[in-house]
């Protein structure tokens, strides 16, 4: 039968604290048009990642009863989604549910929760690992991380792995049942190791602009250490600015009196202050550069006055200094 609104049989835990499982899949899936049948295997008070305790209440007594009650529904479904199941017997029951409720027209998608990072989740057995083994056998599709690709090939796990094996294993995965395998958490290392060499690349720029710094603005006040913080200001300014533009603002900063103190509040800039995006476009442009105090002027302009007033002159250099000392206030 086809429905206007397509209708998905979910066959997932329920964490009360935690998006994952039902708590994830049902908004997820209902934003995209899905109508959402969840049936419970388990209840818990949270996710297990992440945490050292939790509650679990296994559904396993109350799934065939639930069962039972939509096939005297004549409920059907658009797809079979399953995910954590916390023993054999559940296995069963999923097994049973696909073989009376899949048909020709409708999809089963299994995803094979068993571990993750090389390791089989504390809920888990092999027992579990050979039920899935035979699960899987029935899916469409199936979701299996690196971890689980092992477990159910029954090869060991692996940091590292080539494009040619892992070809190899989703093939053997493919020829267990499922058409189509899509494999998550794949050891890259190729990617592992650019990222080590951005890693020790930003490490070093980052390095490279205190070391600026203390070289150059000599008058403020001394980093002595390079914290997370200051790593996530100097990045994003470097995504902006070169290194170059950086021994500029540092250049304009140890020049400018106003910001070594020579201003109305006694307030000196430092490092961090600097690091600041508006800070550092203000320093560079040279809006704190040391502009020479003209002394004020009152000299009349002939040819041109209103009422027997001579028409001001006005000392724009040491306005604009007024106006950044007023502005400066505010950090």
């Amino acid at each position: 039968m086809k429905h206007s609104v397509k209708r998905v049989a979910a066959i997932h835990d329920l964490s009360g604290f935690g998006r994952a499982s039902l708590t994830a899949i049902i908004p997820i899936l209902s934003s995209m048009g899905v109508q959402v049948c969840p049936l419970p295997t388990a209840i818990l008070s949270n996710h297990t990642g992440g945490f050292d305790t939790f509650s679990f209440v296994d559904f396993t007594d109350h799934m065939q009863d639930y069962i039972d009650h939509w096939k005297e529904l004549n409920i059907d479904f658009d797809c079979i989604y399953s995910g954590f199941l916390g023993s054999e017997r559940q296995i069963e029951i999923v097994s049973g549910f696909i073989d009376d409720f899949g048909t020709e027209d409708n999809m089963v998608v299994i995803d094979p929760v068993l571990g993750d990072n090389g390791n089989l989740y504390s809920t888990m057995d092999q027992g579990l690992v050979e039920g899935m083994k035979r699960l899987v056998t029935k899916a469409d599709i199936i979701t299996p991380n690196f971890t689980e690709v092992s477990l159910l090939l029954g090869e060991e796990y692996k940091q590292t792995t080539t494009d040619e094996e892992i070809k190899e294993w989703v093939k053997r995965l493919s020829d267990m049942g499922p058409d189509i395998i899509v494999v998550t958490s794949v050891p890259d290392k190729e990617k592992d190791k650019e990222e080590d060499k951005d890693k020790n690349k930003e490490k070093a720029t980052c390095e490279q602009v205190v070391d600026l710094y203390r070289s150059i603005c000599i008058s403020y006040p001394s980093v002595k250490t390079l914290s997370e913080a200051r790593k996530k200001a100097i990045r994003a300014r470097l995504k902006v600015y070169s290194l170059e533009d950086f021994r500029k603002m540092f250049e304009k900063a140890e020049g400018s009196a106003f910001l070594k103190g020579a201003n109305n509040r006694n307030w000196s800039a430092n490092f961090d202050w600097l690091m600041k995006d508006a800070n550092f476009a203000k320093v560079i442009d040279g809006n704190y550069d040391n502009k020479p105090r003209q002394a004020e002027s009152a000299k009349p302009i002939t040819g041109n006055k209103f009422n027997n007033f001579h028409q001001r002159q006005y000392d724009m250099g040491s306005l604009e200094q007024m106006l950044l000392e007023n502005q400066s206030a505010g950090g």
